[in-house]
């Protein structure tokens, strides 16, 4: 009876303490359960007009016809409290990205129903009280087969402009093109850029990037790729600007098994192309006018592991901050058949000079979270992917992981080694780390599914402006805002 009653107090202390740290608001029932057998539901967080928070949830729903139409919702939150919902009431979307433009929701979606000419359309919805107020014809073009179809969007850091780009047929000499159009944010046309590239076979497009002078960036690679490995054979990048293009290809050649890249400018309008390595990080010069189009400049040895390039952000003090994550992918048998698992494994995180010619540190944090690798096909990055928010020259991250991490899971140095689990990770901690100026970390427990009765969905979370963290939680049809005190 003694035994029972101090683990009576045990656990209500223990609720208490991590009761501390969310207050969560009220829930909102949805339509349908995530991560049910019938939809493929998602959602993220849109932005911030006037003090109100909008969120979007949005599905697939399985048919025995193939299709990529959406329906959604959107919601509007205030205090961790949802004041209005909204389901749009065109059923079904070829959807492209909802964003906030000019203090207005905008919802950017493909027409298909002429299948000679497409049509990029923008729905234009008032924040106050979610009905549609205008709808804008963007542009049209001539699509090309279904296997070479892509279309990507992308924002200005400024958000001043913004840009789609689509495969298409170019007009004037009919040939198969990818198009990028800039527009800015009156929904009027800048520029209009088309190029060939050969998107058959083993070519894809990474990155779509726009800078605030208007210059588009387009990153491509081809890789052969398995099941369980990811080989990056040639990296294509392009640059678009005044109507022209201009190409920099590199080939594996010159560095072998590389596993992720990303194109950085730098605080004084400088390209550098980031390499990843499973040990070692090279750094090199780009220019689309110089002859030599490419020079290295550094190479950094890390940590052996699967590494990837989650976020990258600019510090107050100008330094370059880059969080890597170590993920695997395993295939397994069951008695329906087979599925493949995706987990998440350690962060190590990489601070650089402003120039990216000098480290500043490297600090590591283990990790361990497991998906079922449709969830990250359908979900997007709901669960897995942290939050990550820059306060200052700190960044803190929030993220699910294995409650019993590390007591099950074998860490060295911050990095976890272990074998995939044959399982999905059900029991989850909710965790906040903090990276410090110096590179010093610091790892925290909020909560955990046993008391939330799930984790968190990343893609709805964010920061608002008094420097608090809005966090959400999705328990089948219950979804609920917290925030977490700085």
């Amino acid at each position: 009876m003694k035994k029972t009653l101090l683990l009576l107090i045990f656990i209500l202390l223990t609720i208490n303490v991590y009761s501390q740290n969310i207050n969560w608001g009220k829930p909102l029932t949805l339509k349908h359960a995530f991560y049910s057998h019938f939809f493929f539901q998602s959602g993220h967080f849109i932005g911030n007009i006037d003090g109100f928070d909008y969120y979007t949830i949005y599905n697939n729903s399985k048919s025995l016809l193939p299709t990529t139409t959406t329906d959604f919702t959107i919601f509007k939150a205030k205090n961790n409290n949802i004041v209005s919902v909204k389901e749009l009431e065109k059923n079904k979307y070829d959807y492209i990205t909802i964003q906030i433009i000019e203090d207005y929701i905008a919802l950017f979606y493909v027409d298909k129903s002429n299948e000679y000419q497409f049509e990029i359309i923008v729905d234009i919805f008032n924040p106050k009280d979610l009905q549609l107020q205008k709808r804008i014809s963007l542009f049209k073009y001539m699509p090309i087969n279904d296997s070479q179809e892509l279309i990507q969007f992308s924002k200005s850091e400024n958000n001043n402009l913004f840009g789609i780009l689509t495969t298409a047929i170019n007009p004037e000499d009919k040939t198969a093109s990818v198009i990028v159009k800039t527009f800015n944010d009156q929904y009027e046309e800048k520029e209009e850029t088309y190029f060939i590239i050969d998107l058959d076979g083993e070519n894809f497009l990474k990155d779509f990037i726009l800078y605030n002078d208007g210059t588009a960036l387009v990153t491509l690679i081809e890789n052969t790729a398995t099941a369980y490995t990811f080989n990056i054979n040639k990296i294509i990048l392009v640059q678009c600007k005044d109507g022209e293009s201009a190409f920099i290809t590199f080939l594996e050649e010159n560095i072998h098994h590389i596993q992720d890249f990303s194109v950085i400018k730098t605080p004084s309008n400088k390209q550098k192309l980031f390499l990843v390595q499973e040990n070692k990080i090279h750094i090199y010069d780009l220019s689309f006018k110089e002859e030599e189009k490419y020079t290295e400049l550094n190479s950094f040895s890390i940590k052996k592991g699967s590494w990837s390039i989650d976020k990258i952000l600019l510090l107050d003090n100008g330094n370059l901050f880059f969080s890597f994550t170590n993920s695997g992918r395993k295939r397994f048998e069951s008695q329906n058949g087979h599925y493949t698992l995706k987990n998440f494994q350690s962060f190590n995180f990489i601070c650089f000079n402003s120039e990216l010619n000098n480290l500043i540190y490297q600090s590591k944090v283990g990790r361990y979270f497991s998906v079922i690798d449709r969830s990250v096909i359908y979900n997007e990055r709901v669960n897995w992917s942290p939050l990550y928010v820059q306060k200052g020259n700190n960044v803190i991250i929030v993220y699910n992981s294995e409650m019993d991490y590390p007591t099950n899971y074998i860490k060295e140095n911050g990095d976890d080694l272990t074998e995939i689990e044959s399982d999905k990770t059900e029991n989850i901690n909710y965790q906040q780390t903090t990276i410090e100026e110096s590179g010093h970390v610091e790892t925290k427990t909020l909560s955990n599914s046993k008391i939330e009765k799930t984790g968190i969905y990343s893609s709805l979370c964010h920061k608002n402006d008094n420097e608090t963290i809005s966090i959400v939680k999705v328990n089948k049809k219950k979804l609920t805002i917290g925030t977490i005190p700085q």
